[in-house]
């Protein structure tokens, strides 16, 4: 009796899968992103000079796996798993999921996920850059603080704590359906679990929890396309004790506007402002 009672487990375990497979939907895509650069370096405070020089850089190029499975009532359980593809010398590091990846639901009232995402600050405006924010021309050269990033809160780099243009690591986000062109995005970034140790910038015991809360609106009908988005940073600055600093609490905030008309198929104008404090 307990040899064919372990088999009907077994075989109620293999079966499972299968029937869950037959309502999902799985896809593979990817983008190959690569262009070749001169660059040069001079003047600059630090001394980090260096001669000019050529480079082959593989941007944004990815390969990802996304799908969804029907959970009945209008409900779809969803999930993305985005890697960065270093063609241009192979290195791994960092690979899985290290781009847009998590999972959530979604139905009639909008999605819900949980993981690592483009903030909604990010999102607003991305349409706006000619190149899709990547590559040496992106407009994060003049917009966004320090460039894009993917961090959690906080940081012991400059870069980590002072950029607004990042992907958001512990990340919860909403997203609401479109109602007659209107739709919007929020985001909670969480301390996460190196909160407290020195990789998250903040000393142990400080009582600082850097967070992050990012939201943005649009309006999009025919042609024109115009976001609203802002961005608040909490404890964001704080150093920890490896830097022979005091912690210190504080908060960063940015707001922008963008908006944009396609004239033709091929020729879209835009334009946008941005605070940072």
């Amino acid at each position: 009796m307990k040899l064919k009672r372990i088999t009907l487990v077994v075989m109620g375990l293999a079966g499972a899968p299968a029937i869950a497979a037959a309502q999902s939907t799985v896809q593979i895509y990817g983008t190959a992103n690569l262009d070749i650069e001169s660059v040069e370096a001079t003047g600059a405070a630090s001394g980090q000079n260096f001669a000019r020089r050529s480079r082959v850089t593989s941007n944004s190029s990815n390969i990802g796996f996304r799908g969804n499975e029907d959970l009945g009532a209008g409900l779809k359980a969803f999930y993305q798993i985005e890697s960065a593809v270093n063609f241009n010398d192979g290195t791994t590091s960092g690979f899985w999921a290290s781009r847009n990846s998590g999972v959530g639901l979604q139905g009639g009232w909008g999605q819900f996920l949980l993981g690592q995402w483009d903030s909604p600050y990010k999102f607003s405006t991305l349409r706006l850059d000619p190149t899709g924010d990547t590559g040496i021309g992106a407009y994060t050269g003049i917009l966004g603080g320090t460039g894009s990033i993917t961090a959690g809160q906080g940081g012991t780099t400059f870069a980590q704590r002072a950029s607004f243009d990042r992907r958001v690591s512990n990340v919860v986000q909403y997203w609401t359906p479109s109602w007659n062109g209107l739709s919007g995005r929020f985001a909670y970034g969480t301390a996460g679990a190196q909160q407290g140790s020195a990789a998250s910038g903040v000393a142990e015991g400080s009582g600082l929890k850097p967070s992050l809360f990012s939201a943005m609106a649009a309006y999009e009908t025919g042609p024109l396309y115009a976001t609203l988005a802002y961005e608040h940073h909490k404890d964001f600055q704080a150093l920890n004790t490896l830097l022979a600093a005091p912690a210190s609490n504080g908060k960063d905030e940015a707001w922008k506007a963008g908006v944009s008309y396609r004239l033709m198929d091929r020729f879209t104008l835009g334009g946008i402002y941005e605070r940072l404090q």
